[in-house]
């Protein structure tokens, strides 16, 4: 659910879309990373980015299907959209920009309160 928009209705992904499980390099991809790393985790809330709406169904369907492999149940996880956090250009922000903390955030912009 996106913050500030209400319910969003996820778009259904379709078993037969591609989906990338690994990379060229042979690293997992994002979308398999994710899934395991949050299962090992016991993770049941993920918040992120609305740049990446688009990727639970995917996600989801991982986890059934990563589940169902293994005989488990599959966890039920909530996932929460927020608008991005953009720099002084106006790009999206991310760890290569360098580290910024909340209080770096608002000493930015006073209005601004986490």
């Amino acid at each position: 659910t996106p913050v500030g928009t209400g319910p969003y209705t996820l778009g259904e992904w379709r078993r037969g879309d591609a989906i990338v499980l690994r990379r060229n390099d042979g690293a997992w991809a994002y979308n398999v990373a994710v899934v395991v790393d949050d299962a090992a985790q016991g993770v049941d809330q993920v918040v992120r980015g609305d740049d990446l709406l688009d990727s639970a169904p995917r996600q989801r369907w991982l986890a059934e299907a990563l589940c169902a492999a293994r005989g488990e149940p599959t966890p039920a996880v909530e996932y929460l959209h927020v608008p991005l956090v953009l720099n002084a250009e106006g790009r999206r922000m991310a760890k290569r920009d360098g580290a910024v903390t909340l209080e770096d955030l608002a000493a930015q912009d006073p209005a601004w309160t986490p």
